[in-house]
């Protein structure tokens, strides 16, 4: 991209006027044009000149100075006559200085009045994005831009609005683009024809692009030829990934021969319904000798054995003997419809075991499953430092099963459900949406080696109407529980952190987001009483408004009342931040 060197914007000098009464005043005339620069690169480029065009002479000449970079923008709260007429007017005389287009509106009316008069005076232009384009206009708009010596990313939508053969004939004009580096084409379509899009390419026809999104459906023998076309890729994304539509002896042996791709680093399929076996083929096929980051989602299909392809074993032999130096990995399998008498990625949990082979656990790839109210997500990627930890140098393998539970009902059925899940392997991290005390000891009682729980909110309305059955389990979880860590978003009153407090008895790591409308010397007040023999080392709150002079009271307070002793408070952000500590 075109860099200008600016001055930041506040370090101009605005020189003071005074008025006939002597008060003093500034005025916008009075900034200079580095100034103007540095705005102008937040505003769009019709608001600049919507704005700024009949001011005066001066800013005439700032809006046509080359130090003045224009980025037509539009989208939905753009007006059509404000658009097209400083666009008009833009094109007319600032051709030059045009640096970026994008239309992102799904309307005729803008395209027509900016695609096609893009032309080779446009020697700035380095982005275009443009939506909904039928296939005529998208072919002279391709035609059209070989002229510019700068464009470096381009962006289409078609809305589906395009068949096969003209998504092959698209992407042979945008192949043949001399400077793009960057190709995304979103076409929607979802095609299981037998259909090969591309033939594979000759020296002459190969790109430069290193960045390409497909859009359409496709399966790997339609991939491939594309691939021959952008051997420089650094990052591959396909939307949707389905299985080879050509039979084996129609396959041209072509195809067959591996492919290297010795700079792509980054390789995401969006949806994959391929099988396995497949998948692994063709990936073996494509070598890939320096990619680093892999990212898939592999989509459930009724009665196809779709948890197969989630198989930690035949993931990890493909990784570590064509991908040894991958980095990241992120594998994403989820299952609908599922209830209480069948989930299928459930129903070995043998399988999901395998995942904490020492193969996952020293890449630091951990398991995570997300329960919601239609569709359980489970998925492996990347550990990252949570909530509760200061650095990644020890992960404590107890957390790395991620549990999380999200929108529910927490019926009796979704507690059967649950139990199968638990007997996965023992859950060290729970997080939570809102829940009330009654079920919160439902799902703890099923937990004894839960280490860290986190929860959006947490209702204590039903505490006090609690079965005696529910007490004794109450009293069995205080006593067996091994919680050591808790984060509650959002307080709502002091009675759940009491609650907290007195049932998690090995509990050193709180924190808080919101105390809600609580005074805050209250609240300190009866957290530290509260811990006065409890094991409690860390509490953090959230206080946006707070400075350090409001650090300072706390600190008067505590000392004042001995309520501490041996401690530090700071504030870190919006955060105040307590620490002890802690001799039985």
């Amino acid at each position: 991209m075109m860099s200008i060197k600016r001055r930041s914007s506040v370090d101009c000098v605005k020189k003071r006027l005074r008025t006939e009464n002597g008060r003093s005043i500034s005025t916008i005339e009075n900034l200079s044009n580095e100034c103007f620069y540095e705005i102008f690169d937040y505003l769009a480029g019709c608001e600049i000149y919507e704005a700024f065009s009949n001011l005066n002479f001066r800013f005439q000449q700032i809006l046509r100075s080359c130090s003045l970079a224009y980025k037509i923008i539009s989208n939905e709260s753009t007006s059509y006559e404000m658009f097209t007429k400083s666009y008009r007017q833009i094109m007319r005389h600032h051709q030059s200085q045009i640096l970026s287009i994008h239309i992102d509106v799904n309307d005729s009316q803008y395209l027509t009045a900016s695609l096609f008069i893009v032309n080779s005076q446009y020697i700035r232009l380095e982005s275009l994005v443009f939506y909904t384009i039928e296939a005529d206009p998208l072919y002279r708009l391709l035609q059209n831009l070989r002229e510019l010596p700068r464009l470096f990313s381009l962006k289409i939508d078609t809305q589906s609005s395009l068949t096969l053969k003209q998504i092959n004939y698209a992407y042979q004009l945008a192949f043949a683009l001399p400077k793009l580096n960057s190709f995304e084409f979103d076409t929607g379509i979802h095609d299981n024809r037998k259909v090969r899009l591309l033939s594979i390419s000759t020296p002459k026809q190969m790109s430069g692009i290193t960045r390409l999104f497909m859009g359409q459906s496709c399966s790997f023998q339609e991939v491939y030829p594309f691939l021959t076309y952008t051997p420089k890729l650094r990052r591959l994304i396909l939307a949707y990934v389905v299985d080879d539509q050509l039979d084996a002896e129609e396959e041209n042996v072509e195809y067959t021969v591996p492919i290297i791709l010795k700079n792509l680093t980054h390789l995401v399929i969006e949806r994959c319904e391929t099988k396995f076996d497949a998948l692994r083929l063709h990936l073996e096929r494509i070598r890939l000798p320096e990619l680093r980051f892999f990212r898939c989602k592999i989509d459930y299909i009724p009665d196809f054995h779709g948890v197969t392809r989630f198989d930690a074993d035949q993931w990890a032999s493909l990784i570590e003997k064509h991908f040894p130096q991958l980095k990241i990995c992120h594998l994403t399998y989820p299952e609908w419809n599922f209830n209480s008498n069948g989930c299928e990625i459930l129903e070995g949990n043998i399988q999901l075991n395998r995942f904490y082979a020492p193969f996952w656990v020293q890449r630091q790839w951990i398991l995570n499953i997300v329960v919601n109210k239609r569709n359980i997500v489970v998925s492996i990627y990347p550990y990252k430092k949570q909530w509760y930890e200061l650095t990644l140098d020890d992960i404590d393998n107890n957390l790395t099963l991620r549990l999380m539970l999200k929108n529910q009902l927490y019926s009796d059925d979704f507690l059967t459900f649950f139990r199968k899940i638990v007997g996965i392997r023992e859950i060290g991290y729970l997080e939570i949406d809102y829940i009330t005390i009654e079920k919160l000891i439902q799902i703890l009682n099923l937990l004894p080696k839960l280490i860290a729980l986190k929860i959006s909110s947490l209702s204590t309305t039903q505490a006090k109407s609690l079965s005696n059955d529910e007490l004794e389990i109450l009293k069995k979880i205080s006593k067996e529980n091994q919680i050591t860590k808790i984060y509650l978003e959002q307080m709502n009153h002091i009675e759940e952190i009491c609650f907290l407090l007195t049932y998690c008895p090995q509990m050193t790591y709180l924190k808080i987001g919101t105390i809600g409308s609580l005074d805050i010397d209250l609240f300190l007040r009866i957290i530290l009483l509260k811990i006065s023999d409890h094991p409690l080392q860390f509490l953090s709150f959230a206080m946006p408004l707070a400075d350090d002079e409001t650090v300072k009271q706390l600190q008067t307070m505590i000392d004042f009342e001995k309520l501490l002793f041996d401690y530090t408070i700071s504030r870190h952000m919006t955060d105040i931040i307590l620490k002890r500590k802690y001799n039985r």
